[in-house]
């Protein structure tokens, strides 16, 4: 089918009711033409009744694709007349958005870095902010000729959380921030659709994307390259009914940041004012820490899968990596613990599961006993929209970080009553470490939560 023929389908089924298949071929449509200011405008208004603030952002993007700027224009004059009508509502929060790219050599993925901001983000509703870290392969030269940007050269390498803090100081106190890596590559609506997840709830805080090479955060793309990134976002940077998946903590290459969440775990000293914990310096784990902060602090933290970002990556701080170890030491002796040990799911067990479960609509109940904060869980909740997850974490602080976005029991595992849980149809339980006589009287509490044909993984 053609864009034409799309969107008079797309209108057919608004005008039937068909709510669910306007969706899907506005989906359809935008991975035809990603740029398409038309299916912009219909998806704003297919979330006209549903989210006032998501209406809102795609109406922008509709305008910002719009080629023609002339009020004349039919599209331009139907998007004008919807952003008029969602302003009599006064209800929206939508904040502009401040880009931070913290740029140290590299130039020529910084070139790309910037050039692809300019392309795939609304230079109406954003601001770049660029410190380079006294770069020494011209790059700080070529960004101090940059227009339409605001630039900050410094004399010395402050390192990644000193970098950040001064584009932090530099943007619009009004704006939400977006962190950039000077080595990642935004995709074609990248921003729109982080945009659209910061904006699902008043309470999330923070979003970031899927990627090529970001941690816990890797999808698989058949080519690792830009160009080959810019192919699979035609297929992933799409509309979608369930994007997100819970997270107690983001990798930094790309990280959306709500201005209120900001305000609320913002660092002070007799300088200036920090969003990433300067004990950090030079670099590694200020993200999780800001992570951790952020979760503390009651907002909910999402990884956006309709969201492809590319990232370089690159070999880190240094070759023997004693940055990041000493780091990693400096993130226990403030939290306590390693977070580590948590980020990652079990996928052993989620294979298993799904070896049980093939149908990913399907419902049923699932408790998880020693869940951290919650990994596992979540990635089952994004994997099986339907299922009814549960979480029994014995440390108190690792059990509270993850109940912002999951069912979360903080209690005994021995002492606590399972019966008053209900019954489950899959149990996930970690038994291998336990002393024989404990382990055995798990196991009877656990098959008491079981339904007759339940199983335990």
């Amino acid at each position: 089918m053609s864009i034409s023929e799309i969107i008079q389908y797309a209108t057919e089924c608004e005008q039937n009711g068909c709510y669910s298949n306007e969706f899907d071929a506005i989906r359809k449509g935008l991975e035809v033409n990603p740029f398409n200011a038309e299916l912009y405008l219909m998806l704003g208004l297919y979330y006209f009744t549903k989210n006032i603030d998501q209406a809102y952002i795609c109406l922008q993007h509709a305008y910002y694709c719009c080629e023609d700027k002339d009020e004349d224009s039919e599209i331009v004059s139907a998007i004008v007349n919807a952003l008029s009508e969602l302003g009599k509502y006064k209800k929206f929060s939508v904040r502009d958005t401040s880009i931070v790219i913290l740029s140290y050599n590299d130039i020529e993925i910084m070139k790309e870095c910037l050039k692809s901001v300019r392309a795939y983000t609304d230079p109406m509703h954003t601001e770049i902010v660029v410190v380079d870290n006294a770069s020494t392969d011209g790059v700080s030269e070529w960004l101090a000729e940059q227009k339409g940007i605001i630039y900050y050269g410094s004399k010395e390498n402050l390192g990644f959380s000193k970098g950040c803090n001064i584009g932090y100081s530099l943007c619009n106190k009004e704006n939400d921030v977006f962190f950039l890596n000077n080595d990642a590559v935004l995709m074609p609506a990248s921003l729109l659709y982080l945009k659209l997840a910061l904006y699902d709830s008043p309470d999330t805080g923070m979003v970031s994307g899927v990627s090529n090479n970001a941690m816990s955060q890797t999808i698989p793309v058949p080519d690792n390259t830009i160009k080959g990134c810019l192919k699979s976002a035609q297929t992933i940077n799409l509309p979608s009914e369930n994007p997100l998946e819970a997270r107690a903590r983001l990798t930094g290459f790309a990280l959306l940041i709500r201005r209120e969440a900001c305000q609320s775990v913002e660092l002070y000293d007799e300088d200036h004012t920090m969003i990433f914990d300067e004990l950090f310096s030079p670099a590694y784990f200020e993200d999780d820490d800001l992570g951790i902060r952020i979760n503390a602090a009651g907002w909910k933290e999402y990884l956006v899968h309709n969201s492809l970002i590319y990232h370089k990556g690159g070999e880190g701080f240094d070759k023997e990596n004693k940055t990041m170890v000493e780091s990693r030491q400096k993130f226990i002796d403030k939290w306590g613990f390693d977070i580590w040990c948590y980020i990652i799911g079990d996928e052993d067990a989620i294979e298993k599961l799904e070896s049980c479960e093939t149908d990913h609509n399907a419902s049923f109940r699932i408790l998880e006993v020693g869940c951290g904060m919650g990994a596992t869980l979540s990635q089952i909740k994004y994997l099986y929209p339907n299922a009814d997850v549960t979480g029994i974490e014995e440390v108190p602080f690792i059990a509270m970080l993850a109940k912002n976005s999951r069912h979360i029991i903080c209690d005994n595992i021995l002492e606590y009553d399972y019966t008053l849980l209900g019954k489950f149809d899959y149990i996930l339980a970690d038994l291998s470490a336990l002393d024989e006589n404990i382990k055995n009287r798990l196991k009877g509490k656990l098959s008491a939560c079981l339904k007759k044909d339940g199983i335990i993984i």
